[in-house]
């Protein structure tokens, strides 16, 4: 008797589980059939992964959303000299005015006129920012600013009669470069070409490539 009822009891469990078990295995397929089935595509499912979603947005929709917009400034050049500190020609932002080219220079000298400059004026790119001597400021042939850039005949720099601190201006070239230019001029004699300058130590072809829209020779 003990026995017949320690086997129902063991029956009465196993079977429980077993219910359990179906129950388990039949949500498990009505769940499988009520997601899978509605996302199939010829027969196979479809898994939604990131790299699916990511994939299916136009990427013009996405770029530049969350970084910052770079802004590009043109640039222009202009030649700053007379009395500043430190004359020769300087990148600028496009819209500068007089007053950043002279900063850009060093600023002024003591012996600035500064009263004869329109320190507020727009410099376009090419110009020539020319700050007079105080006894230079009263001649009525003086320029102090020319919006076609001409730095010598035709907008170029003499080589062959240019200054140390004339040289200085044209971009690539240093005090240690313009005085070789004006030493080796001096013990060999003018230039006959502007090529001629490669010839000068610390001027090689690349820099020759970048100044010679700057440069001539004279007699």
């Amino acid at each position: 008797m003990f026995n017949k009822i320690i086997g129902e009891k063991c029956f009465s469990r196993a079977g429980w589980r077993q219910a359990v078990v179906c129950v388990s295995c039949l949500l498990l397929l009505f769940l499988w059939v009520l997601i899978g089935g509605g996302c199939q595509n010829d027969g196979e499912a479809i898994l939604i992964t990131r790299d699916v979603i990511e994939s299916e947005i136009p990427v013009e929709e996405t770029v530049g959303l969350t970084q910052e917009q770079s802004v590009t400034v043109a640039a222009i050049y202009v030649h700053v000299c007379g009395q500043v500190a430190e004359p020769g020609v300087y990148l600028l932002d496009e819209g500068s005015r007089v007053w950043d080219a002279v900063e850009a220079a060093g600023g002024f000298l003591p012996e600035a006129a500064q009263e004869a400059v329109n320190l507020a004026m727009k410099v376009s790119d090419g110009s020539k920012v020319t700050i007079p001597h105080q006894r230079e400021a009263g001649e009525s042939e003086f320029h102090w600013y020319e919006a076609d850039g001409d730095v010598g005949e035709a907008g170029l720099i003499d080589i062959n009669r240019a200054t140390v601190t004339e040289l200085m201006s044209i971009p690539g070239i240093g005090q240690t470069r313009a005085e070789a230019i004006v030493s080796h001029r001096e013990n060999r004699g003018p230039f006959t070409a502007i090529e001629e300058i490669m010839q000068v130590t610390g001027i090689k072809e690349g820099l020759f490539s970048k100044i010679k829209e700057y440069i001539t020779v004279g007699g």
